[in-house]
């Protein structure tokens, strides 16, 4: 909502902002401004060891493996979970080694999720069903181990970024929210990395509103299952330069010493 800039010009002294963007944004605005880096970067945990993680989930570490994130929210479960779910039967067809595993948010009450998730799972073969693994509270180790993901929109797509695993972001919410959404999101993308690269030709594919759907998901998806293909090495390509571009030292070292210099 580009209308807030207005009240933070009037309330703050200075502004230390987290992504590269942004500082042209309220420099433009007369907004004493610094660009401090990213926190994420530097305080991920470190990527898991895929074996390790396997092992631990019944996986294993041979096949292709796909993480499905369906968000932390519970509107973003009731729209989403059932679409990604579906994916799964479609994906086998081409990938029939395929295994899947579903990060469910630490926020989500396990009632809450496992009602949705068996009414998910209820069109899925018994077969189909065991290529399905559910973790808990470990959505930093499923991102780092998937060979690709489809993820809700949010913070969990440049954690994606910054794993380096290629991934289809999708979103679809209640028609009210989604008809708001369109008359205040003034950028052509919503995805995280895509707004670090180039929001005008999207290296990670959305699949929003009404192509959140299995069908659509699985069609972006597939080709990232293939490290050497042109959609595969565009979005590597735009995630070493993320990378480059939220490396700025330690972000809340360099917000306390911005800080202390006020």
């Amino acid at each position: 909502r580009k209308g807030r800039i207005k009240k933070i010009k009037a309330a703050v002294d200075h502004v230390f902002c987290i992504f590269p963007f942004e500082e042209n944004l309220y420099q433009e605005h007369g907004i004493p401004v610094t660009y401090v880096g990213h926190p994420l970067v530097g305080q991920l945990p470190p990527p898991e060891k895929r074996d390790a993680f396997c092992h631990r989930h019944g996986l294993n570490p041979e096949k292709p493996l796909i993480g499905l994130l369906p968000g932390s929210r519970k509107m973003e479960i009731k729209y989403l979970l059932k679409e990604l779910v579906g994916t799964v039967p479609l994906i086998h067809q081409y990938y029939p080694d395929a295994e899947f595993v579903i990060a469910k948010a630490a926020s989500l009450s396990q009632e809450f999720f496992d009602r949705r998730f068996f009414e998910a799972i209820r069109p899925l073969s018994q077969q189909e069903r065991k290529l399905i693994r559910v973790v808990d509270g470990e959505n930093h180790a499923a991102i780092s181990v998937a060979d690709a993901l489809i993820a809700a929109s949010g913070t969990v797509t440049l954690e994606a970024a910054l794993y380096n695993t290629p991934l289809v972001i999708t979103y679809k919410a209640h028609p009210l929210i989604e008809a708001i959404a369109e008359r205040v999101i003034y950028l052509p993308c919503i995805g995280l990395p895509n707004i670090l690269t180039d929001p005008d030709h999207p290296i990670v594919p959305e699949c929003l509103r009404e192509k959140a759907n299995a069908r659509h998901l699985t069609k972006a998806l597939l080709p990232l299952l293939n490290r050497q293909s042109q959609e595969c090495r565009r979005q590597l390509d735009g995630f070493a330069q993320i990378r480059r571009n939220l490396s700025r030292g330690g972000a809340a070292s360099n917000v306390a010493k911005g800080i202390l210099a006020l």
